[in-house]
C-alpha cells in the first residue's frame, strides 16, 4: 500500500552488525526495505527475509540497488555476531541493526511497530510478539510503501522495481492522493484503492493499516472531505509553482 507522505518511520539511527552507526541517508540511490523481527523467530521473520532475498535475485543487475535492513527487537539475544550470521543466510549485503533496548523502543515507536516479550519455560526460551510488515523507501530516502506480511515476493518485487525505474528516470514526485484516500474511504468501503501512475505501469494506492484514522465512520466524513479539499488545493498550488 502507498503511504507516501507519512510522518512516521523517519529513520533508523541504530548500529549495524559490523559496528557502524547507520541512517537511511547512507543508502541514497538505493531502494531500502526495512523489516523488524528477531533471529529466533520461527516463521514470519525468515519468510520475510527470504522473500526479500528472492526480490533481489528477481531484479538481476538492479539487485545491487536494493538494500535490505533487519531491525532486531531482541537485542538481548541478537548480538552482532548472531545478526551477521543470520543475514548471511539470506544475502550478505543485507544489514541487521541493533542498539540499546531504549534506542530500539524509540525507533519501533516511530515506525508504529508493536513488540512484546513473551516468557517461555526458561529465562532464555522466550519469544517476541511483533508487528510484521516491511517499509519500502525510494532512492531519495522517502517512505513510499508498506508491504503487508503475506503479500509475497512478487508484490514486493513489483513495488521495488517501480521505485527503481522512477529513480532512474528522475521521476520521484509522489502520487498526490495515496495517504489521504485510504483513511478517507477505508472506513466506508473497507477497500484497497488502486491507482495507475501515469509515469509507471502500476502504483498501489491503499489503506494505511499502521494507525491512521480507521473505524471513525461516516460521522467524520465532513472533516475528512475538508482535509481532501485542502490537499487538492495544495497539490494544485504546487503544480502551478512548478510551471
Amino acid at each position: 500500500m502507498d503511504i507516501t507522505g507519512a510522518d512516521y518511520a523517519r529513520d533508523v539511527p541504530l548500529t549495524d552488525h559490523n559496528g557502524q552507526k547507520r541512517s537511511l541517508q547512507d543508502f541514497r540511490g538505493k531502494v531500502v526495505v526495512v523489516f523488524f523481527g528477531y533471529t529466533q523467530c520461527p516463521d514470519v521473520c525468515p519468510t520475510s527475509m527470504q522473500e526479500l532475498a528472492e526480490v533481489k535475485q528477481m531484479l538481476g543487475k538492479d539487485g545491487d540497488r536494493l538494500q535490505g535492513i533487519f531491525v532486531t527487537v531482541d537485542p538481548e539475544r541478537d548480538t552482532p555476531e548472531v545478526l551477521k550470521a543470520y543475514m548471511a543466510n539470506f544475502d550478505p549485503s543485507f544489514l541487521a541493526l541493533s542498539g540499546s533496548p531504549e534506542q530500539i523502543a524509540a525507533v519501533a515507536k516511530d515506525f508504529k511497530i508493536y513488540f512484546k516479550k513473551v516468557d517461555g519455560k526458561t529465562a532464555t526460551s522466550y519469544t517476541m510478539d511483533h508487528s510484521a510488515g516491511s517499509y519500502v523507501y525510494d532512492t531519495a530516502g522517502r517512505l513510499r510503501v508498506y508491504n503487508r506480511y503475506g503479500s509475497g515476493a512478487q508484490a514486493l518485487g513489483a513495488d521495488v522495481r517501480a521505485l527503481l525505474q522512477r529513480g532512474k528516470a528522475g521521476h520521484l514526485r509522489p502520487p498526490p492522493f495515496g495517504p489521504l484516500f485510504g483513511p478517507l474511504f477505508g472506513p466506508l468501503f473497507g477497500l484497497d484503492l488502486l491507482c495507475v501512475d501515469h509515469r509507471a505501469q502500476h502504483a498501489r494506492i491503499g489503506l494505511d493499516a499502521l494507525g491512521q484514522p480507521f473505524g471513525r465512520g461516516a460521522g467524520h466524513l465532513p472533516a475528512l472531505l475538508k482535509q481532501l479539499v485542502a490537499h487538492l488545493r495544495a497539490a494544485g498550488n504546487g503544480a502551478e509553482q512548478r510551471r
